[in-house]
């Protein structure tokens, strides 16, 4: 991540400004973007683990499937 701010994203910046504030500024949100992700993950993670709701999720999935293979099938060339 620092490699690809530290590169890419001067660029962009207005000349003048100052850019390695909001580099750091950007890099900072992002950083608790991405932790606010993973938490937020992990703890769906949990839930969707449960075997009732893998069945009803592997239940829906197929079903879904099935339907887009029949729809498949039966359209016009």
């Amino acid at each position: 991540m620092a490699a690809f701010f530290t590169s890419l994203l001067p660029q962009f910046a207005p000349p003048g400004t100052e850019s390695f504030a909001g580099l750091a500024l950007f890099s900072l949100l992002t950083l608790s973007w991405l932790e606010f992700y993973t938490l937020a993950i992990a703890r769906i993670g949990t839930v969707l683990r449960r075997s009732p709701v893998r069945r009803a999720l592997e239940g829906i999935t197929g079903a879904a499937l099935v339907c887009l293979g029949l729809k498949l099938a039966t359209e016009n060339r």
